[in-house]
């Protein structure tokens, strides 16, 4: 009982030293964290296939599930470290019943070295940690932060969460234990075929920084020297007449 005791009050000062540090995020001058995310549920999540840290290929629309959820994450984030063990006991709760769960690195300073360091030192083991090189996923939907939670039906590829795996942490205060659950909660009400009640709510983690986007608004990109080579080097050997591509990228149609 005492060992129990001593774990709880152990967490419960992690917990203290996490909410300093949301409040020092906020005094830093950046947005504030109770900032909206610039999209909300019932979007449609076009196909992506991206590497994770084990050097594995995973790809949105050849998941066996019935649901994806994607969790924000990044190197040295304490709030994203804290929510491994949440992500973990609903990957073994939900994996029977049809939901893959995914990290995904969205940060331009995080290397997979780094990222296969951080897996290991926080045993991140058997979530697999995708990473974002382009932050191309993180500009489709929209995510600012680590720790933002996004869970896809695989049956129309339309987010129907999005936002933070429950409420222990809020800005200025936390809880010893979670209140509301809102992503299991709304993983229940999807398996169950309901419509899910809270679609959408505030996640608190560490900003991402986004790099500058190649070129301006004026820059006109050549389709003959910027996009023909990419396609040559990365997609023409199997998407071409006879090849195991599913259709043809070896001229401009």
């Amino acid at each position: 009982m005492l060992a129990k005791t001593h774990r709880a009050n152990r967490s419960f000062r992690l917990l203290q030293s996490l909410v300093i540090c949301l409040g020092q995020v906020s005094l830093a001058g950046v947005d504030e964290l109770s900032d909206k995310p610039a999209r909300g549920p019932a979007e449609e999540v076009i196909n992506f296939a991206l590497i994770d840290h084990r050097g594995r290929m995973h790809e949105l629309r050849r998941a066996d599930a019935r649901a994806v959820v994607l969790f924000f994450t990044g190197n040295g984030c304490p709030i994203a470290r804290q929510s491994i063990w949440k992500l973990k006991a609903l990957q073994q709760r939900y994996s029977e019943r049809g939901v893959v769960f995914w990290m995904m690195n969205s940060n331009p300073q995080d290397d997979r070295a780094g990222i296969v360091q951080e897996a290991e030192r926080f045993r991140s083991e058997p979530l697999p940690i995708l990473k974002d090189d382009t932050q191309g996923i993180a500009r489709l939907l929209g995510v600012k932060r680590t720790c933002e939670s996004i869970a896809i039906s695989t049956k129309d590829w339309r987010v129907f969460y999005r936002g933070a795996i429950d409420d222990q942490l809020s800005e200025g205060a936390m809880r010893f234990q979670p209140a509301e659950k809102f992503l299991e909660t709304a993983l229940e009400e999807f398996l169950a075929g309901k419509p899910v009640s809270k679609g959408q709510t505030v996640a608190k983690g560490c900003l991402i920084h986004f790099e500058a986007e190649a070129g301006s608004a004026n820059h006109e990109v050549s389709f003959v020297k910027e996009v023909a080579p990419i396609l040559t080097r990365k997609c023409v050997m199997c998407h071409r007449p006879g090849d195991i591509g599913s259709w043809v990228m070896s001229d401009y149609k």
